[in-house]
């Protein structure tokens, strides 16, 4: 049972940070951006390679000291090359000369990357995105000097959304939401200086919570609950400092419980319990420090004792005695140290003996 409460599933709300930038309001540092964004989106509509064909008559060759590199500039732009293709492109001065936007270009001439940057000291401004060969996005982020601030996305070959986060001071904070391809909830985390905090939820296709995990810096810690897809809890435990503390439930489809044991930091200890699905006990035992200790019952789904064993710090040790569900003795065995030895009996339906096997060691002889 305990594998499915290792799972992490993700999720967020909204927490108080200094913020990196020195706009007063969330709506100053997106009309920042919008300007630079702006400019942005007027170099992802041209065609550099046709721009590079009209100027290249009026282009300067600009000294290097890569051999594999030549560059060509006018007062506008810059054109890098690198072994006879075009690389990047830089359009020198936008916004009154503070900033300037660097291309990075495929081979095929799309796009590949494209970001804002300070002259001053190289740093990212506004949204960096990323592009797939076909021109299809793969990624964007904000940046405030060259640190996130913002919202960063990353994209499904569709073009859709496949996962945003919002970044404060280049740290995530606040909602992370992950999409299926058809643009419904996957999974929402909430995030605080990078770490989750607070309930993260998975969902399945219809909308349904699949599971809920709580946590605190980055741990889980409370309850987690995995739910059936037509809203049936699963499993259910408690889970402190990442370890299974408290009684754990499993159920069937049909909401009847499946199973129940206890933890204490993250190892069984206590009371064991297997039911079948009309309720009744299918097996029973104890544990002590994660190991089985004491005797373990398995009944029938009648209710009728099935089968009898002993335990000492997770060995069989003992007798171990089938019974036939009218209650007579079916099989009745002898283990030291978890292995098979001396006499094993067999009988029929009516208690009379019809075979002896010998073993010694764990090996029948």
């Amino acid at each position: 049972m305990r594998k499915i409460f290792i799972i992490l599933f993700l999720m967020l709300s909204i927490f108080t940070v200094i913020n990196a930038h020195p706009f007063k309001t969330e709506k100053e540092l997106q009309d920042f951006y919008a300007k630079i964004d702006k400019e942005v989106d007027k170099e992802l509509k041209k065609d550099y390679i046709k721009l590079f064909e009209q100027r290249k008559a009026n282009l300067k060759e600009k000294a290097s000291n890569n051999d594999t590199k030549k560059m060509l500039e006018d007062n506008e732009y810059l054109f890098v090359f690198k072994n006879g293709k075009l690389e990047k492109v830089f359009k020198k001065d936008i916004l009154d000369g503070k900033f300037i936007i660097l291309s990075y270009i495929y081979e095929n001439g799309k796009k590949r990357k494209i970001v804002c940057l300070n002259k001053e000291n190289s740093h990212y401004y506004g949204t960096v995105k990323g592009f797939e060969e076909d021109g299809n996005p793969l990624y964007s982020g904000q940046f405030y000097d060259g640190k996130m601030e913002g919202i960063y996305k990353e994209y499904y070959e569709s073009g859709k959304i496949f996962k945003e986060i919002n970044f404060i001071n280049d740290k995530e904070n606040g909602q992370e939401k992950i999409y299926y391809k058809d643009g419904k909830i996957l999974r929402i985390v909430n995030l605080k200086n990078g770490k989750e905090n607070g309930d993260v939820i998975d969902y399945y296709p219809n909308g349904r919570i699949k599971n809920k995990a709580h946590f605190i810096d980055g741990e889980l810690n409370g309850e987690v609950i995995s739910y059936s897809e037509n809203g049936n809890i699963i499993e259910k435990g408690f889970m402190k400092g990442k370890l299974l503390n408290g009684d754990t439930f499993a159920y069937y489809p049909n909401g009847k419980l499946k199973e129940k044991d206890s933890f204490k930091n993250g190892k069984r200890e206590g009371e064991s319990i297997i039911y079948y699905e009309n309720g009744n006990v299918k097996q029973k035992s104890t544990f002590k420090n994660d190991k089985r200790e004491g005797d373990l019952f398995i009944y029938y789904p009648s209710g009728k004792l099935c089968q009898t064993e002993k335990y000492i710090n997770g060995k069989a040790e003992g007798e171990v005695i089938e019974y036939y569900e009218n209650g007579v003795i079916k099989e009745k065995a002898y283990f030291i140290n978890d292995k098979q030895e001396k006499e094993h009996f067999f009988y029929d339906e009516k208690g009379k003996l019809i075979k002896t096997d010998i073993y010694k060691n764990g090996v029948k002889q």
